[in-house]
């Protein structure tokens, strides 16, 4: 029988594992915050986490691990539903830990452990309590998300839905800045304790109700733009002025995903709506720092550009991100769609580029993509200039 000591220690190592995991909404974010907290408890030198994809299985993060080391090992492992014991050449002799995540008696994907030495048998019982986690975790997230993309695709074949999905987001979003509106008001009156335990849940729910009130406005614009309220006020300026204020805002905001600008010289005067501008520019940055891994860099370039009808302001928004397929990079254009390497592992309505597009080609522009999956994405956005 386990002594009380060992299963106390047991449990408060399973606790520390499952802390990170149980705060994340994307398959993604759940891999990369796991995987932290597995170095940390084992000392894994790499590892990986795997969603169940064939016939290509899809590598949800991995960290400092060769693939070709350990496939054969995942492989069994997904194939089997059974863990996997062995050693491997990583940078010197090393042991491998492949773990199948089932939920429901059903593979949902791996977690791969890389350490110096084998797992101790207490150390694999906390491993595999993990990965009974992580299955039951992703079975949950990839229910959601195919059932968000069901009523996406419905709302999308149906144009009688605009009028009524504008209205309910005006409605919803009332109450929503009560509840946001409340949960600011009693995170200041315990700032002076930060150990109140409401505080946690009092941010969250703030954060949440942030969450979705850009996400109702995403949809009322998208109801304007079809009914053409969106006009605007068109005055001449300089994009290059424009871009480099944007940049100084976000970066000063948000700084997850470092901004590096490089602007053209000379001015680039062009007659453009800056509100809806800035609008198509921030849905084209949002989608660069969803598709990217934590922390990774986004560079935004402005450069004239002369194309053969007249010259135009080339304005460019590169990610290291996870890319979008050549086929399908005109697609993500329409309203709900996404490239097929990411549907149903992010949140959001899918709303961003269509955006984008609508605003763009209403200042007589364009709007394209370029990359591939794994190469990171540039999107392209080209505005007329002043003559």
């Amino acid at each position: 029988m386990t002594k009380l000591p060992d299963a106390e220690q047991h449990l408060a190592a399973l606790l520390q594992l499952l802390e990170p995991a149980s705060r994340a909404n994307e398959p993604a974010a759940l891999a990369q915050q796991t995987l932290a907290s597995v170095a940390q408890q084992f000392g894994a030198i790499a590892g990986s986490i795997w969603l169940y994809a064939p016939p290509q299985h899809e590598c949800l993060f991995a960290q400092d691990l060769d693939e070709r080391a350990a496939r054969p090992q995942l492989e069994q492992s997904l194939r089997t539903g059974a863990p996997v014991f062995a050693e491997i050449d990583a940078a010197g002799p090393a042991a491998l830990t492949a773990l199948p995540l089932i939920a429901e008696q059903s593979v949902q994907g791996a977690l791969l452990i890389v350490t110096r030495t084998p797992l101790s048998g207490a150390s694999r019982l906390t491993a595999q309590a993990l990965a009974a986690y992580l299955g039951a975790r992703l079975q949950a997230l990839q229910a959601r998300r195919l059932a968000d993309q069901r009523l996406l695709d419905l709302v999308a074949s149906n144009d009688g839905w605009n009028e009524f999905i504008g209205h309910a987001a005006h409605e919803v979003k009332n109450p929503l800045a009560s509840v946001k509106g409340y949960a600011d008001l009693l995170l200041r009156r315990t700032a002076d304790t930060p150990a109140d335990p409401f505080r946690k849940g009092l941010t969250i729910i703030a954060q949440q109700s942030s969450r979705a009130t850009e996400l109702l406005s995403a949809m009322s614009d998208t109801t304007r733009i079809d009914s053409d309220h969106t006009s605007g006020s068109f005055q001449v300026a300089d994009l290059t002025d424009f871009v480099r204020q944007l940049a100084e805002q976000r970066a000063s905001a948000d700084d997850s995903h470092p901004i590096s600008v490089a602007v053209a010289e000379a001015p680039l005067p062009a007659r453009f709506d800056q509100a809806r501008l800035r609008q198509a520019l921030e849905a084209a940055l949002d989608n660069a720092a969803k598709f990217s891994p934590p922390g990774a860099p986004i560079e935004l370039r402005v450069e004239r550009a002369d194309a053969p009808a007249a010259p135009e302001a080339q304005i460019a928004i590169a990610d290291y991100g996870v890319g979008v397929p050549a086929e399908e990079q005109r697609a993500v254009f329409e309203r709900f769609k996404r490239g097929s390497n990411v549907r149903g592992l992010y949140r959001g309505l899918g709303l961003g580029l269509f955006l984008a597009r609508t605003i763009v080609e209403r200042h007589g522009g364009r709007i394209w993509l370029a990359g591939a999956p794994g190469q990171g994405t540039t999107c392209y956005i080209a505005l007329p200039l002043e003559r």
